[in-house]
């Protein structure tokens, strides 16, 4: 067993804030002096109300704080920029597509995010693996997940979710999941393995994160 010290949790205040919840829980850590407002944090994801956010602005913001960040993806970055959601549905099925294409984000932006982010080296271009899940804790990194909420919970279909990985053992990994997630525990769940690789299947993304030795 591996465990990290345990971040503060915070739970999602309503549908699609679990990227803001997992990262004011990181912050806990990394950042104590920070204690960022939920505004604070909207602003720093790029965050569209009942949207959600995309991965980017969050990871340039990681390296800006001076924190080691590495974003673990399959997503093949150059396809996207000149394919747009046909590689998406292509990738990862029309449900995620379809997921994404109905939210209004600026994706030319995006783009432009994903280029940066490729020419500072955060990007490590692959599907992330469980033995990654369990070598970035070893070694101190706190690993966010992008997983699939219905999946996590028994349900079919997709809707993207956001958990916070802060340990493991041979069971399963220990994490804060901001929810909702229909009446399961959310501070310091627990999940087996087999139920975890199934909530990560589509695209298998990880951001490690841990403070700059």
């Amino acid at each position: 067993m591996k465990q990290l010290i345990k971040p503060k949790f915070y739970a999602n205040i309503d549908r699609s804030h679990c990227v803001q919840a997992c990262l004011k829980s990181l912050f806990s850590i990394t950042n104590p002096e920070l204690k960022p407002s939920w505004d604070y944090l909207e602003k720093l994801t790029e965050y569209i109300p009942e949207h959600g956010a995309w991965v980017y602005p969050e990871l340039l913001a990681l390296n800006r704080y001076g924190l080691e960040a590495q974003l673990v993806t399959g997503f093949d970055i150059d396809r996207f920029i000149k394919e747009g959601f046909d590689y998406i549905e292509d990738a990862f099925g029309k449900d995620v597509a379809d997921y994404e294409r109905k939210h209004p984000h600026d994706y030319e932006r995006i783009k432009r995010q994903m280029q940066e982010a490729v020419g500072k080296d955060l990007i490590v271009s692959r599907h992330g693996r469980i033995e990654d899940v369990r070598s970035y804790i070893e070694n101190g990194w706190y690993v966010m997940a992008l997983v699939n909420s219905k999946a996590l919970n028994g349900k079919e279909g997709y809707t993207g979710h956001r958990v916070l990985i802060y340990g493991f053992d041979e069971a399963g990994v220990i994490m804060n999941d901001p929810g909702p997630n229909d009446d399961n525990d959310t501070d310091g769940r627990k999940v087996s393995w087999e139920l975890f690789d199934r909530a990560w299947q589509n695209g298998k993304d990880l951001i490690a994160v841990r403070k700059n030795n």
